[in-house]
């Protein structure tokens, strides 16, 4: 297997500890960090922010499970998630990483920017 995407590492059925992330990352897994699951009371965002910084941007994805019809439209879940990462101290790169080149990297498509190393 050359990629696998661990979805919901936040999610309280799934909630892998920030050191099974990293070892799951040092393995080369990729974790897509969904705007629902803090959007909803489901974790702390400040939790989120911890894991990102934690495990890094370079093993991030980001995405919103966004759809229902009592919730924003993706596209406006996924301009909250990015203004709260830019508002908490995350880099305008930091998030090209999460949004842009991670999800290209997993699907085989070439970016120009290059990964950002966990803080």
């Amino acid at each position: 297997m050359k990629r696998i995407v661990v979805t919901h590492p936040e999610f309280p059925t799934t909630l892998l500890s920030i050191d099974q992330q990293k070892e799951l990352a040092r393995l080369g897994a990729f974790f897509e960090r969904c705007f629902t699951t803090p959007n909803t009371g489901k974790i702390a965002w400040e939790q989120v922010y911890l894991n990102i910084r934690e495990v890094g941007p370079a093993s991030t994805i980001l995405a919103t499970d966004l759809g229902q019809t009592t919730a924003p439209y993706p596209d406006e879940g996924l301009g909250m998630f990015i203004g709260r990462l830019l508002d908490n101290g995350f880099s305008e790169q930091e998030v090209r990483v999460m949004v842009r080149d991670n999800p290209g990297g997993v699907l085989g498509a070439r970016t120009t920017a290059t990964a950002v190393a966990p803080r």
